[in-house]
């Protein structure tokens, strides 16, 4: 057990302390009224039952007083690896008000929960600073890629609307869309869903290429109850199910959080991300599309489809990771850390 400071202790949080979480997360951030504060999001993050994970996932370190000094949030993660299913998690919502609060609370809590990769995706400024000196190492990246699909209207919900940046934005914006290559996808259909129960036949294999998380019917439908305005759509390909799609809107935005299909084909790839864009489209409120994946496949499958790279988040490891040696590289997506559903309504473009 790692050595805690005196008075200082380590707690789970329940439901009814969450406004009490939100006072303390707000100044730490310098956002008191930021999206990730609002109480069904921290609701749905750290209270509602998850079919993988059934122990607490908000942890905080209190002064004698009982004040909240530091806190960390857990995302589990259940990984499908040759030597079977690995339970993990990584870090959200990490603040501090102490120095070193936060590194005795996260050490304390991996100490406390089993956790053998110890995976984390991107991270602030300060956290990927401290990453390095926890022992970690970054072991590759989830690059984010964005997509006008709407670039009038963007500009006309863009604030300021007439800020010299903005109207070149649109400019760039308008001139891509008129020029990107549309990539067909003849036999290809999208079939809306409310849930995912009973439709495991849309859960096939990818292949052994590619390390990523499990999904079940039972975890689609918690992800898909995430207050980020979600929908999902399964995916046919000649009427045969080939996978699904999992959506989130975001302020004119709309995010496409998952996208699996059961086929190790760069063309069939390519065709599925063409039709999430068309349903994507579809929706009069998207403005701009968001894609990001981890794997080759993925970044060359969006990058096909017209979507531009924005930006990286670094894939972080301890070092050393027995677990992990050998292993085929991550295919991480938004749906397995927070850029599905955190954002600024005031900034929420990316193009």
């Amino acid at each position: 057990m790692t050595q805690q400071p005196q008075t200082m202790q380590v707690c789970a949080l329940e439901s009814h302390e969450m406004p009490e979480l939100r006072e303390f997360l707000g100044p730490v951030f310098n956002d008191p009224n930021g999206t990730f504060l609002e109480p069904q999001l921290l609701e749905w993050k750290y209270v509602h039952q998850r079919p993988d994970w059934d122990k607490p996932r908000s942890w905080v370190l209190r002064n004698d007083e009982q004040r909240i000094v530091a806190h960390i949030g857990l995302l589990p993660l259940r990984f499908e690896l040759p030597t079977g299913t690995q339970h993990t998690w990584h870090g959200m919502d990490w603040a501090s008000t102490v120095p070193k609060a936060g590194r005795v609370l996260s050490e304390t809590v991996m100490s406390e929960l089993s956790n053998n990769l110890r995976i984390g995706v991107g991270g602030t400024v300060m956290s990927k600073h401290v990453a390095p000196q926890m022992g970690q190492h970054a072991v590759g990246s989830v690059d984010t890629f964005a997509l006008s699909l709407r670039p009038w209207k963007q500009l006309r919900t863009s604030r300021p609307l007439l800020r010299p940046k903005r109207v070149q934005s649109f400019i760039n914006n308008a001139r891509h869309h008129r020029s990107r290559r549309r990539v067909q996808f003849v036999g290809w259909a999208a079939e809306p869903v409310t849930s995912f129960a009973g439709k495991s036949e849309f859960l096939g294999p990818r292949g052994d290429d590619v390390t990523r998380t499990e999904r079940t019917p039972e975890m689609l439908d918690y992800l898909l109850r995430c207050p980020a305005d979600c929908s999902a759509h399964l995916i046919r390909h000649q009427g045969a199910a080939m996978g699904y799609v999992l959506f989130s809107h975001r302020w004119g935005q709309t995010r496409i959080a998952e996208l699996r299909i059961s086929s190790d084909r760069s063309s069939d790839w390519q065709q599925a991300y063409a039709l999430a864009l068309e349903v994507a489209c579809a929706d009069p409120r998207t403005c701009e599309v968001l894609a990001a994946g981890s794997s080759a496949m993925l970044k060359h499958a969006i990058v096909a489809n017209g979507l531009r790279p924005i930006f990286q988040r670094p894939i972080w490891l301890p070092d050393p990771c027995p677990v992990a040696d050998g292993l085929a590289p991550f295919e991480l997506q938004p749906a397995d850390s927070d850029a599905f559903f955190v954002g600024d309504p005031t900034r929420p473009y990316m193009l």
